[in-house]
């Protein structure tokens, strides 16, 4: 027994001598590999474009400046991309959300006919990849007349499964049946037991969610690109790769633009996670570990 404990005691002391700063090692540059292209991205915004198309050995500009953000927002278009991607993104997880909500309540708390079925229909539309419904997609929005109209980029997808049955789960786990029983027997409608109870409680979840799905409507493209038509009505990530300056009947590039609105894009997704990530990791890691 004596030795089984020293055997123990060794292998302990060699965790942390060696394993420990080894794994601190390679976290730390693994974070300088993943953050290496921001800090570069920002550098070149302090370039103007004759610099950024010159040589790229100097990586530091010579006359470092940010006449790149000045006429980002006072010169060009991107402010309404900008506001376009804001509109899109925050009606998307709203609606989203709120809808979410009270189809997960009603599967995890209701016991109606033709659940399951209706469950696994929902759980199938995730197989069915976005390409192969995108043109009966695009004939609805234009039926609805909704072509070219920020709203087709917030309802097609405001129900969406995974939010569903994420929230499903965790209502089943956060929130005790007895809890609800004692609210409808205390005369408290099905609404204002979800808004007054159930919501409080999945909070973390429901902050995962808002996080998971405004990062989702804020970067994508291969719909915008469709539904989109005229160059006021863009998002961020539909107008940054087609811009291009008209300068009578040539076209300039703009890569210094190009660039710094990329690096601007970043920002509210930064500020949205800031606000919520505490609650984003008790929500994502609800579960991991018993109490």
């Amino acid at each position: 027994m004596i030795r089984t404990k020293r055997k123990k005691v060794r292998k302990i002391d060699w965790i942390e001598r060696i394993g420990y700063p080894l794994m601190y090692v390679v976290l730390i540059l693994f974070s300088i590999y993943s953050i290496a292209p921001f800090i570069w991205a920002f550098i070149l915004t302090l370039k103007d474009y004759d610099e950024i198309m010159g040589s790229l050995v100097n990586i530091w500009p010579r006359h470092p400046d940010f006449e790149n953000y000045y006429t980002l927002f006072t010169q060009s278009i991107y402010p309404r991309w900008l506001l376009n991607s804001i509109v899109a993104s925050l009606g998307y997880t709203l609606i989203s959300v709120v809808l979410c909500s009270i189809a997960a309540y009603s599967f995890a708390m209701f016991n109606f006919r033709g659940r399951n079925k209706l469950f696994l229909f929902m759980m199938g539309s995730v197989l069915v990849p976005f390409t192969s419904i995108a043109i009966p997609l695009f004939i609805e929005m234009a039926n609805f007349k909704l072509v070219n109209n920020l709203w087709a980029l917030i309802l097609p997808g405001a129900a969406n499964a995974f939010t569903i049955y994420y929230l499903i789960l965790y209502i089943r786990s956060a929130v005790p049946r007895d809890l609800i029983d004692s609210a409808r027997v205390d005369g408290c409608s099905e609404l204002g037991i979800l808004f007054r109870i159930v919501l409080p409680v999945i909070l973390p979840g429901l902050a995962a969610m808002i996080i998971v799905n405004f990062v989702s409507a804020w970067n994508d493209f291969f719909w915008p690109l469709i539904i989109l038509r005229t160059e006021d009505m863009y998002t961020v990530p539909v107008g940054l790769p087609t811009w291009n300056q008209f300068s009578g009947t040539s076209v300039q590039p703009v890569v210094n633009w190009q660039i710094t609105g990329a690096v601007v894009s970043v920002i509210p997704i930064l500020i949205i996670f800031a606000f919520g990530m505490s609650q984003f990791i008790k929500g994502i890691t609800a579960g991991a570990v018993k109490e």
